[in-house]
Protein backbone atom coordinates (compact mmCIF):
# COMPACT_ATOMS: atom_id res chain seq x y z
CA UNK A 1 0.00 0.00 0.00
CA UNK A 2 1.34 3.69 -0.59
CA UNK A 3 1.38 6.40 0.82
CA UNK A 4 -0.62 9.01 0.87
CA UNK A 5 0.48 12.38 0.03
CA UNK A 6 1.07 14.99 2.69
CA UNK A 7 0.62 18.64 2.75
CA UNK A 8 1.45 21.06 5.67
CA UNK A 9 -1.34 22.28 7.69
CA UNK A 10 -0.49 25.28 10.42
CA UNK A 11 -2.90 25.00 13.35
CA UNK A 12 -2.39 27.03 16.56
CA UNK A 13 1.23 28.10 15.25
CA UNK A 14 1.85 24.12 14.92
CA UNK A 15 2.86 22.53 11.48
CA UNK A 16 0.25 19.80 11.23
CA UNK A 17 0.12 17.17 8.71
CA UNK A 18 -3.30 17.53 6.53
CA UNK A 19 -3.59 13.89 4.02
CA UNK A 20 -5.30 15.30 0.75
CA UNK A 21 -6.70 11.31 0.17
CA UNK A 22 -6.20 7.88 1.33
CA UNK A 23 -8.15 6.63 4.71
CA UNK A 24 -6.48 9.80 7.10
CA UNK A 25 -8.09 12.54 5.84
CA UNK A 26 -8.06 14.57 8.50
CA UNK A 27 -6.08 15.33 11.48
CA UNK A 28 -7.69 16.52 14.75
CA UNK A 29 -5.89 17.46 18.19
CA UNK A 30 -5.48 14.51 21.01
CA UNK A 31 -7.50 15.51 24.40
CA UNK A 32 -5.32 16.39 27.00
CA UNK A 33 -2.13 16.49 25.06
CA UNK A 34 -1.15 20.26 26.06
CA UNK A 35 2.21 20.13 26.87
CA UNK A 36 3.67 23.74 28.38
CA UNK A 37 7.35 25.29 27.56
CA UNK A 38 9.97 24.22 30.00
CA UNK A 39 11.49 26.36 32.71
CA UNK A 40 14.55 25.82 31.01
CA UNK A 41 17.02 27.04 28.05
CA UNK A 42 16.58 26.45 24.74
CA UNK A 43 19.20 25.25 22.54
CA UNK A 44 17.28 24.93 19.25
CA UNK A 45 15.99 22.18 16.88
CA UNK A 46 17.22 18.65 17.26
CA UNK A 47 18.46 16.71 14.16
CA UNK A 48 15.19 15.28 12.12
CA UNK A 49 16.47 11.95 11.92
CA UNK A 50 16.81 11.07 15.48
CA UNK A 51 15.02 8.24 16.47
CA UNK A 52 13.07 7.68 19.38
CA UNK A 53 11.14 4.86 21.25
CA UNK A 54 7.53 6.23 21.88
CA UNK A 55 4.72 4.28 24.08
CA UNK A 56 1.18 4.89 22.48
CA UNK A 57 -1.97 3.98 24.68
CA UNK A 58 -4.48 2.83 23.28
CA UNK A 59 -8.30 3.19 24.35
CA UNK A 60 -10.44 0.64 26.46
CA UNK A 61 -14.15 -0.04 24.46
CA UNK A 62 -15.19 -0.73 27.97
CA UNK A 63 -15.38 1.13 31.24
CA UNK A 64 -13.49 -0.17 34.23
CA UNK A 65 -15.21 2.22 36.98
CA UNK A 66 -18.31 0.14 37.12
CA UNK A 67 -16.17 -2.65 37.77
CA UNK A 68 -13.96 -1.41 40.65
CA UNK A 69 -17.17 0.01 42.28
CA UNK A 70 -18.45 -3.53 42.23
CA UNK A 71 -15.27 -5.07 43.49
CA UNK A 72 -14.92 -7.42 40.84
CA UNK A 73 -11.61 -8.97 40.95
CA UNK A 74 -9.99 -10.94 38.09
CA UNK A 75 -6.39 -12.54 37.04
CA UNK A 76 -3.95 -11.02 34.79
CA UNK A 77 -5.24 -13.66 32.55
CA UNK A 78 -8.84 -13.38 33.03
CA UNK A 79 -8.63 -9.49 32.71
CA UNK A 80 -6.72 -10.04 29.59
CA UNK A 81 -9.56 -11.86 28.28
CA UNK A 82 -12.06 -9.68 29.37
CA UNK A 83 -10.79 -6.06 28.68
CA UNK A 84 -7.63 -6.89 26.28
CA UNK A 85 -6.96 -5.19 22.91
CA UNK A 86 -9.19 -6.67 20.18
CA UNK A 87 -7.65 -8.11 17.38
CA UNK A 88 -9.45 -5.83 15.14
CA UNK A 89 -7.74 -2.45 16.88
CA UNK A 90 -4.66 -3.85 16.66
CA UNK A 91 -4.88 -4.86 12.92
CA UNK A 92 -5.97 -0.65 12.36
CA UNK A 93 -3.06 0.59 14.40
CA UNK A 94 -0.55 -1.53 12.69
CA UNK A 95 -2.02 -0.10 9.14
CA UNK A 96 -1.31 3.58 10.88
CA UNK A 97 2.00 2.58 11.87
CA UNK A 98 3.00 1.20 8.86
CA UNK A 99 1.74 4.12 6.63
CA UNK A 100 3.27 6.25 8.58
CA UNK A 101 6.88 4.32 8.08
CA UNK A 102 7.07 3.65 12.22
CA UNK A 103 8.70 0.41 13.33
CA UNK A 104 6.30 -1.32 15.65
CA UNK A 105 8.20 -2.87 18.12
CA UNK A 106 5.56 -4.45 20.74
CA UNK A 107 1.54 -4.64 20.79
CA UNK A 108 0.89 -5.39 24.29
CA UNK A 109 -2.89 -7.00 24.35
CA UNK A 110 -3.39 -6.42 27.89
CA UNK A 111 -1.64 -2.99 29.31
CA UNK A 112 -2.99 -1.44 26.00
CA UNK A 113 0.74 -0.53 25.07
CA UNK A 114 1.80 -0.03 21.23
CA UNK A 115 5.74 0.51 21.54
CA UNK A 116 6.65 1.94 18.32
CA UNK A 117 10.35 3.39 16.82
CA UNK A 118 11.05 6.40 13.97
CA UNK A 119 12.43 9.58 13.60
CA UNK A 120 11.54 12.75 14.61
CA UNK A 121 10.68 13.43 11.28
CA UNK A 122 8.10 11.00 10.96
CA UNK A 123 6.84 11.92 14.35
CA UNK A 124 6.30 15.69 13.22
CA UNK A 125 4.37 14.06 10.18
CA UNK A 126 2.50 11.79 12.57
CA UNK A 127 1.73 13.93 15.26
CA UNK A 128 2.45 17.55 14.53
CA UNK A 129 4.82 18.41 17.08
CA UNK A 130 8.45 20.11 17.04
CA UNK A 131 10.76 18.80 19.13
CA UNK A 132 13.37 21.52 20.79
CA UNK A 133 16.92 20.68 22.67
CA UNK A 134 16.69 22.14 26.47
CA UNK A 135 19.47 22.30 29.61
CA UNK A 136 17.70 23.00 32.68
CA UNK A 137 19.86 24.88 35.71
CA UNK A 138 21.66 22.08 36.69
CA UNK A 139 23.64 21.99 33.24
CA UNK A 140 21.04 19.06 32.15
CA UNK A 141 19.85 18.76 27.97
CA UNK A 142 16.62 17.04 27.22
CA UNK A 143 14.32 16.85 24.47
CA UNK A 144 10.91 18.45 25.08
CA UNK A 145 7.66 19.67 23.47
CA UNK A 146 5.05 22.20 23.78
CA UNK A 147 1.65 22.86 22.45
CA UNK A 148 -0.60 20.08 21.52
CA UNK A 149 -0.17 16.86 19.65
CA UNK A 150 -3.01 16.13 16.58
CA UNK A 151 -3.12 12.40 15.35
CA UNK A 152 -5.17 11.46 12.44
CA UNK A 153 -9.00 11.53 12.83
CA UNK A 154 -9.74 7.89 12.00
CA UNK A 155 -7.59 6.85 15.09
CA UNK A 156 -8.94 9.46 17.25
CA UNK A 157 -11.25 6.32 18.87
CA UNK A 158 -8.15 4.44 18.90
CA UNK A 159 -5.19 6.01 20.58
CA UNK A 160 -5.82 7.82 23.72
CA UNK A 161 -1.68 9.06 24.51
CA UNK A 162 1.45 9.42 23.04
CA UNK A 163 4.42 9.36 25.00
CA UNK A 164 8.07 9.46 25.13
CA UNK A 165 8.24 12.81 22.85
CA UNK A 166 8.85 14.68 25.71
CA UNK A 167 12.14 13.63 28.29
CA UNK A 168 11.95 15.79 31.01
CA UNK A 169 11.97 14.25 34.65
CA UNK A 170 8.13 13.88 35.51
CA UNK A 171 8.46 13.37 39.14
CA UNK A 172 10.44 13.56 42.70
CA UNK A 173 11.13 11.36 45.22
CA UNK A 174 9.32 11.62 48.45
CA UNK A 175 12.42 10.88 50.81
CA UNK A 176 13.84 13.62 52.76
CA UNK A 177 17.26 13.13 54.74
CA UNK A 178 19.18 14.59 57.09
CA UNK A 179 23.14 15.09 55.70
CA UNK A 180 25.42 11.89 56.43
CA UNK A 181 28.10 13.76 57.81
CA UNK A 182 25.23 15.51 60.24
CA UNK A 183 24.83 11.82 61.49
CA UNK A 184 28.14 10.65 61.54
CA UNK A 185 29.45 13.62 63.51
CA UNK A 186 26.84 13.03 65.86
CA UNK A 187 25.65 9.91 66.30
CA UNK A 188 26.77 6.08 66.44
CA UNK A 189 25.48 4.68 63.43
CA UNK A 190 23.02 2.17 65.10
CA UNK A 191 21.94 4.56 68.59
CA UNK A 192 19.19 6.83 66.73
CA UNK A 193 16.26 6.53 64.92
CA UNK A 194 13.62 3.22 64.15
CA UNK A 195 13.67 0.65 62.24
CA UNK A 196 10.55 -0.05 60.55
CA UNK A 197 10.01 -2.63 62.60
CA UNK A 198 10.63 -0.40 65.62
CA UNK A 199 7.42 1.31 64.54
CA UNK A 200 5.05 -1.42 63.53
CA UNK A 201 5.70 -2.80 66.95
CA UNK A 202 4.74 0.58 68.56
CA UNK A 203 1.84 1.17 65.93
CA UNK A 204 0.80 -2.96 67.35
CA UNK A 205 0.13 -4.18 63.32
CA UNK A 206 0.09 -8.01 63.89
CA UNK A 207 3.99 -9.09 63.42
CA UNK A 208 3.33 -12.49 64.14
CA UNK A 209 2.26 -13.19 60.31
CA UNK A 210 5.37 -12.17 57.89
CA UNK A 211 4.33 -11.61 54.34
CA UNK A 212 4.37 -15.21 53.36
CA UNK A 213 3.76 -15.66 49.69
CA UNK A 214 2.93 -12.00 49.38
CA UNK A 215 5.60 -9.81 46.67
CA UNK A 216 5.70 -6.46 47.27
CA UNK A 217 6.65 -4.05 44.44
CA UNK A 218 8.69 -0.83 44.09
CA UNK A 219 8.70 1.84 41.66
CA UNK A 220 12.01 3.09 41.30
CA UNK A 221 13.31 6.37 38.98
CA UNK A 222 17.16 5.93 38.95
CA UNK A 223 19.49 4.77 41.39
CA UNK A 224 19.60 1.46 42.80
CA UNK A 225 20.46 -0.44 46.05
CA UNK A 226 23.64 -2.60 46.95
CA UNK A 227 22.57 -5.81 47.96
CA UNK A 228 25.20 -5.45 50.60
CA UNK A 229 23.69 -2.70 52.19
CA UNK A 230 20.08 -5.12 52.07
CA UNK A 231 22.44 -7.98 53.95
CA UNK A 232 24.22 -5.89 56.58
CA UNK A 233 21.15 -3.67 57.62
CA UNK A 234 19.04 -6.74 58.63
CA UNK A 235 22.01 -8.45 60.36
CA UNK A 236 22.93 -5.18 62.09
CA UNK A 237 19.22 -4.86 63.41
CA UNK A 238 18.92 -8.44 64.15
CA UNK A 239 16.27 -9.33 61.30
CA UNK A 240 15.51 -11.67 58.53
CA UNK A 241 16.86 -9.70 55.44
CA UNK A 242 13.80 -10.09 52.43
CA UNK A 243 14.39 -11.61 49.29
CA UNK A 244 15.10 -8.74 46.59
CA UNK A 245 14.64 -9.21 42.65
CA UNK A 246 15.27 -5.81 39.94
CA UNK A 247 12.90 -5.97 37.09
CA UNK A 248 14.03 -3.32 34.31
CA UNK A 249 11.87 -1.30 31.71
CA UNK A 250 13.26 0.96 28.78
CA UNK A 251 16.91 -0.04 29.32
CA UNK A 252 17.46 1.39 32.93
CA UNK A 253 19.25 -1.05 35.62
CA UNK A 254 20.39 -1.06 39.02
CA UNK A 255 22.81 1.50 39.42
CA UNK A 256 23.56 2.77 42.93
CA UNK A 257 25.89 6.00 43.01
CA UNK A 258 27.56 7.92 46.17
CA UNK A 259 25.63 10.27 46.03
CA UNK A 260 21.60 9.68 45.04
CA UNK A 261 18.66 10.75 46.16
CA UNK A 262 17.02 7.80 44.73
CA UNK A 263 19.39 5.68 46.06
CA UNK A 264 18.18 6.75 49.63
CA UNK A 265 14.54 6.40 47.97
CA UNK A 266 14.82 2.58 47.36
CA UNK A 267 17.08 1.81 50.19
CA UNK A 268 14.34 3.37 52.90
CA UNK A 269 11.58 1.56 50.97
CA UNK A 270 13.10 -2.17 51.25
CA UNK A 271 14.70 -2.25 54.87
CA UNK A 272 11.50 -0.55 56.32
CA UNK A 273 8.68 -2.63 54.18
CA UNK A 274 11.34 -5.41 54.58
CA UNK A 275 11.21 -5.25 58.70
CA UNK A 276 7.64 -5.34 58.41
CA UNK A 277 7.39 -7.98 56.47
CA UNK A 278 10.26 -9.83 56.34
CA UNK A 279 8.81 -12.89 54.06
CA UNK A 280 7.06 -10.78 51.21
CA UNK A 281 9.45 -10.87 47.82
CA UNK A 282 10.77 -7.89 47.04
CA UNK A 283 10.51 -6.33 43.36
CA UNK A 284 11.87 -3.17 42.41
CA UNK A 285 10.77 -2.13 38.87
CA UNK A 286 13.11 0.55 37.18
CA UNK A 287 12.26 3.07 35.04
CA UNK A 288 13.90 6.16 33.53
CA UNK A 289 12.12 9.31 35.64
CA UNK A 290 10.13 10.38 32.64
CA UNK A 291 6.52 10.52 31.32
CA UNK A 292 6.94 7.51 29.24
CA UNK A 293 9.20 5.53 31.83
CA UNK A 294 6.46 6.02 34.54
CA UNK A 295 3.38 4.56 32.49
CA UNK A 296 5.59 1.81 30.99
CA UNK A 297 6.77 0.94 34.71
CA UNK A 298 3.35 1.34 36.46
CA UNK A 299 1.77 -0.84 33.70
CA UNK A 300 4.93 -3.74 33.43
CA UNK A 301 4.45 -4.10 37.37
CA UNK A 302 0.94 -4.58 37.49
CA UNK A 303 0.74 -6.88 34.64
CA UNK A 304 3.78 -8.58 36.02
CA UNK A 305 2.88 -12.41 35.32
CA UNK A 306 6.09 -13.42 36.93
CA UNK A 307 6.28 -12.49 40.35
CA UNK A 308 2.09 -10.85 40.89
CA UNK A 309 2.45 -8.50 43.17
CA UNK A 310 -0.47 -8.01 45.70
CA UNK A 311 0.87 -4.73 46.88
CA UNK A 312 3.10 -1.84 44.47
CA UNK A 313 4.70 1.05 46.63
CA UNK A 314 5.45 4.27 44.80
CA UNK A 315 7.18 6.64 46.73
CA UNK A 316 7.66 9.41 43.64
CA UNK A 317 5.10 12.26 43.21
CA UNK A 318 4.50 15.76 41.66
CA UNK A 319 1.55 18.67 42.33
CA UNK A 320 -1.07 17.97 40.18
CA UNK A 321 -0.45 21.70 37.96
CA UNK A 322 3.33 19.84 37.14
CA UNK A 323 1.29 16.67 35.40
CA UNK A 324 -0.60 16.65 31.45
CA UNK A 325 -3.98 15.82 32.33
CA UNK A 326 -4.01 12.98 29.61
CA UNK A 327 -0.78 11.60 31.57
CA UNK A 328 -3.06 11.13 34.69
CA UNK A 329 -5.76 9.76 33.29
CA UNK A 330 -3.99 6.90 31.48
CA UNK A 331 -1.93 6.59 34.98
CA UNK A 332 -5.17 6.49 36.87
CA UNK A 333 -6.64 3.93 34.67
CA UNK A 334 -3.99 1.38 35.60
CA UNK A 335 -4.46 2.45 39.01
CA UNK A 336 -8.24 0.98 38.51
CA UNK A 337 -7.04 -1.72 36.76
CA UNK A 338 -4.88 -2.39 39.94
CA UNK A 339 -8.04 -2.69 41.68
CA UNK A 340 -9.12 -5.06 39.83
CA UNK A 341 -6.32 -7.29 39.64
CA UNK A 342 -6.60 -6.95 43.73
CA UNK A 343 -3.39 -4.72 44.40
CA UNK A 344 -2.84 -2.44 46.58
CA UNK A 345 -1.07 0.45 45.94
CA UNK A 346 0.14 2.40 48.45
CA UNK A 347 1.51 6.53 47.99
CA UNK A 348 3.48 8.95 49.22
CA UNK A 349 1.15 12.20 49.62
CA UNK A 350 4.48 14.73 49.52
CA UNK A 351 7.18 16.38 51.75
CA UNK A 352 6.20 20.06 51.14
CA UNK A 353 2.87 20.80 53.50
CA UNK A 354 -0.36 22.27 51.81
CA UNK A 355 1.85 24.31 49.07
CA UNK A 356 3.34 21.27 47.86
CA UNK A 357 6.64 23.28 47.20
CA UNK A 358 4.48 25.71 44.71
CA UNK A 359 4.96 29.20 46.01
CA UNK A 360 2.08 30.46 44.56
CA UNK A 361 -0.18 31.25 47.40
CA UNK A 362 -2.59 28.50 46.45
CA UNK A 363 -2.77 24.85 48.00
CA UNK A 364 -2.09 21.84 45.99
CA UNK A 365 -1.73 18.20 46.27
CA UNK A 366 0.55 15.38 44.93
CA UNK A 367 -0.56 12.84 42.16
CA UNK A 368 -0.73 9.93 41.74
CA UNK A 369 -0.98 10.46 45.49
CA UNK A 370 -4.15 12.08 44.20
CA UNK A 371 -5.67 9.38 42.89
CA UNK A 372 -9.14 7.78 43.99
CA UNK A 373 -7.77 4.33 43.26
CA UNK A 374 -4.54 4.43 45.71
CA UNK A 375 -4.05 4.19 49.34
CA UNK A 376 -2.59 8.25 49.86
CA UNK A 377 -0.14 8.00 53.44
CA UNK A 378 0.31 10.95 54.88
CA UNK A 379 2.94 11.49 57.47
CA UNK A 380 2.91 12.30 61.56
CA UNK A 381 5.69 12.72 63.79
CA UNK A 382 6.20 10.66 66.89
CA UNK A 383 7.62 10.82 70.20
CA UNK A 384 8.08 7.89 72.38
CA UNK A 385 9.42 6.88 75.93
CA UNK A 386 10.83 3.28 76.87
CA UNK A 387 8.57 1.60 73.53
CA UNK A 388 5.45 3.96 74.48
CA UNK A 389 4.00 6.39 72.15
CA UNK A 390 3.91 9.41 74.43
CA UNK A 391 2.77 11.73 71.15
CA UNK A 392 1.93 11.35 67.40
CA UNK A 393 1.27 15.01 65.88
CA UNK A 394 1.13 16.09 61.79
CA UNK A 395 4.67 16.26 60.64
CA UNK A 396 5.45 19.74 59.66
CA UNK A 397 9.22 21.03 60.93
CA UNK A 398 9.95 23.03 57.90
CA UNK A 399 9.12 24.73 54.33
CA UNK A 400 9.91 21.22 52.85
CA UNK A 401 9.75 18.81 55.56
CA UNK A 402 5.52 18.83 56.12
CA UNK A 403 3.08 16.05 55.21
CA UNK A 404 1.54 16.93 51.93
CA UNK A 405 -2.47 16.47 51.89
CA UNK A 406 -5.26 19.03 50.77
CA UNK A 407 -7.93 18.67 48.24
CA UNK A 408 -7.37 17.18 44.67
CA UNK A 409 -8.35 20.13 41.86
CA UNK A 410 -8.41 16.98 39.49
CA UNK A 411 -10.26 14.46 40.61
CA UNK A 412 -13.61 14.87 42.01
CA UNK A 413 -14.32 13.17 45.32
CA UNK A 414 -14.79 9.36 45.55
CA UNK A 415 -17.34 7.14 46.06
CA UNK A 416 -15.73 6.10 49.58
CA UNK A 417 -15.35 9.89 50.99
CA UNK A 418 -18.87 11.00 50.47
CA UNK A 419 -19.59 10.78 54.15
CA UNK A 420 -16.20 11.38 55.20
CA UNK A 421 -16.87 15.55 55.51
CA UNK A 422 -13.95 16.04 52.82
CA UNK A 423 -14.38 20.14 52.69
CA UNK A 424 -13.76 22.09 49.58
CA UNK A 425 -10.39 23.22 48.20
CA UNK A 426 -9.11 26.61 50.09
CA UNK A 427 -7.96 27.91 46.99
CA UNK A 428 -10.47 30.35 45.00
CA UNK A 429 -12.40 27.79 43.06
CA UNK A 430 -13.63 25.84 45.99
CA UNK A 431 -13.39 22.52 44.02
CA UNK A 432 -15.06 19.59 45.60
CA UNK A 433 -12.44 17.04 44.83
CA UNK A 434 -10.46 14.05 46.45
CA UNK A 435 -8.81 14.43 49.74
CA UNK A 436 -5.87 13.74 50.55
CA UNK A 437 -4.69 11.54 52.15
CA UNK A 438 -5.83 8.29 53.42
CA UNK A 439 -3.78 7.32 56.47
CA UNK A 440 -0.56 8.52 58.17
CA UNK A 441 2.69 7.55 60.00
CA UNK A 442 5.77 8.41 61.60
CA UNK A 443 7.81 10.50 58.42
CA UNK A 444 9.35 13.04 60.99
CA UNK A 445 13.18 13.41 59.58
CA UNK A 446 14.24 14.48 63.40
CA UNK A 447 13.24 11.38 64.54
CA UNK A 448 13.39 9.68 61.49
CA UNK A 449 14.63 5.85 60.13
CA UNK A 450 17.77 4.95 60.49
CA UNK A 451 18.81 3.79 56.88
CA UNK A 452 21.84 2.32 55.77
CA UNK A 453 22.62 3.61 52.19
CA UNK A 454 25.55 2.77 50.23
CA UNK A 455 27.66 1.22 53.28
CA UNK A 456 27.11 4.51 55.59
CA UNK A 457 24.30 4.47 57.81
CA UNK A 458 21.71 7.92 57.40
CA UNK A 459 18.98 9.06 59.14
CA UNK A 460 15.83 9.57 56.82
CA UNK A 461 11.94 10.45 57.02
CA UNK A 462 9.21 11.32 54.38
CA UNK A 463 5.87 10.43 53.77
CA UNK A 464 7.82 7.81 51.65
CA UNK A 465 8.50 5.70 54.83
CA UNK A 466 4.74 6.23 55.78
CA UNK A 467 3.70 4.47 52.34
CA UNK A 468 6.81 1.91 52.28
CA UNK A 469 5.62 0.93 56.47
CA UNK A 470 2.08 0.59 54.83
CA UNK A 471 3.33 -1.39 52.13
CA UNK A 472 4.37 -3.81 54.51
CA UNK A 473 1.42 -4.10 56.83
CA UNK A 474 -0.78 -4.70 53.54
CA UNK A 475 1.53 -7.71 52.84
CA UNK A 476 1.03 -9.55 56.25
CA UNK A 477 -2.56 -8.21 56.57
CA UNK A 478 -2.92 -10.06 52.75
CA UNK A 479 -1.02 -13.31 54.70
CA UNK A 480 -3.39 -13.11 57.52
CA UNK A 481 -6.69 -13.40 55.53
CA UNK A 482 -5.61 -15.64 52.87
CA UNK A 483 -6.77 -13.59 50.10
CA UNK A 484 -4.98 -10.22 48.87
CA UNK A 485 -7.39 -6.86 50.22
CA UNK A 486 -6.38 -5.13 46.66
CA UNK A 487 -9.01 -1.80 46.96
CA UNK A 488 -8.66 -1.54 50.19
CA UNK A 489 -10.09 2.18 50.66
CA UNK A 490 -13.46 1.71 50.93
CA UNK A 491 -13.11 -0.48 53.60
CA UNK A 492 -11.11 1.63 55.55
CA UNK A 493 -13.92 4.38 55.13
CA UNK A 494 -16.54 2.38 56.65
CA UNK A 495 -14.77 1.42 59.45
CA UNK A 496 -13.15 4.84 60.97
CA UNK A 497 -12.64 3.00 64.45
CA UNK A 498 -9.67 0.66 63.47
CA UNK A 499 -7.80 4.34 63.45
CA UNK A 500 -6.42 6.29 66.40
CA UNK A 501 -6.76 9.54 65.12
CA UNK A 502 -4.18 12.49 65.33
CA UNK A 503 -6.06 15.60 66.49
CA UNK A 504 -2.75 18.43 66.55
CA UNK A 505 -1.04 20.32 64.45
CA UNK A 506 -1.39 21.47 60.73
CA UNK A 507 0.46 21.11 57.12
CA UNK A 508 0.36 24.80 56.41
CA UNK A 509 3.91 26.18 55.11
CA UNK A 510 5.18 29.87 54.82
CA UNK A 511 4.88 29.75 50.95
CA UNK A 512 1.11 30.18 51.52
CA UNK A 513 -1.11 31.09 54.38
CA UNK A 514 -3.54 28.14 52.94
CA UNK A 515 -3.59 24.96 54.66
CA UNK A 516 -5.30 22.56 56.82
CA UNK A 517 -5.24 21.48 60.58
CA UNK A 518 -5.96 17.72 62.39
CA UNK A 519 -9.02 17.13 63.38
CA UNK A 520 -11.00 14.38 65.60
CA UNK A 521 -12.61 13.09 61.52
CA UNK A 522 -11.29 12.58 58.32
CA UNK A 523 -8.38 15.80 57.67
CA UNK A 524 -6.22 16.78 55.22
CA UNK A 525 -2.87 16.20 56.80
CA UNK A 526 -2.92 12.58 58.04
CA UNK A 527 -6.50 11.24 56.94
CA UNK A 528 -8.69 8.52 59.08
CA UNK A 529 -5.23 8.63 61.24
CA UNK A 530 -3.00 6.10 62.20
CA UNK A 531 -4.35 2.43 60.92
CA UNK A 532 -3.54 0.64 64.96
CA UNK A 533 -6.66 -0.94 66.19
CA UNK A 534 -6.88 -3.73 63.23
CA UNK A 535 -9.48 -6.34 62.48
CA UNK A 536 -8.63 -9.76 62.54
CA UNK A 537 -8.73 -11.93 59.26
CA UNK A 538 -11.89 -13.10 57.54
Amino acid sequence: MQHQSLIPLVIMDQTIPQATDGPFEAFSPLPDSLMQVPKAFCMGDIDPHTEIELSLKLKNEKSLDEAVVSGLRLSIEEFELEYGLPESQIAKFTLFAQLFGFTILDIDKVSRIAKLKGSLCLCKVAFGVTLHLYRDHWGRTFRARTGRLYIPAIMADSIEGIYGLDERDQISSRSKTIHSNYWHNRFSSRSKGYTGRMVAELYRFPLNYTGAKQTIGFIQLGGGYRQTDIDQYFADNCMKAPQVFAKYTSNVANTPSLCSVADNEIAMDLQIAGSVAPDAKHVVYFAPNSSKGFMDVIAAAIFDKEHRPSVLCICWGATEMRWNSQLMNAINDYFKIACILGITVCVASGDAGSSNGVRDGKVHVDFPASSPYVLSCGGTKLITLEKRILSEVVWNESEYAATGGGISEHFPVPFYQQGANVPASKNRNQFNGRGVPDIAGHASMQSGYRILVNGRYVLLGGTSAASALYAGLIAILNEQRGIPHGFINPTLYANPQIFRKITYGNNITTSTRLGYSAASGWNACTGLGILSNLPSAE
